[in-house]
């Protein structure tokens, strides 16, 4: 067992290691979906009230640690907005990524 008072967060929150980026509100087809280090997704309510969450794609794109006054990773992807029902522009630091129904498309 780690020793706890160096807060070793992967032991302690072992399913917490997904860094949260932007969120944005599809208004084509009435859902959140949000970036994270695994990739994009669709949240999801069950009739039960329960909230999941949907994996749209995942990129493959490199993190880069750390940046001033921050813990952790610094977000790739600063934004994201949907343009049509299946299809959203993302914004990262040095260029654009289109994703349109299971396809990115690169922009520099």
């Amino acid at each position: 067992m780690p020793n706890l008072l160096t807060y070793d967060y992967e032991y302690l929150f072992p399913d917490l290691l997904e860094y949260v980026g932007p969120v944005t509100y599809n208004a084509f087809d009435k859902h959140f979906y949000f970036y994270t280090s695994e990739g994009f997704f669709r949240l999801d309510k069950s009739l039960f009230g329960k909230y999941s969450k949907t994996l749209m794609i995942k990129p493959g794109l490199l993190w880069q640690s750390g940046q001033k006054a921050a813990i952790g990773y610094r977000m790739n992807v600063i934004d994201f907005q949907f343009v049509a029902k299946k299809s959203f522009l993302f914004l990262m630091e040095k260029r654009v990524g289109f994703y349109n129904n299971g396809i990115i498309t690169w922009f520099i």
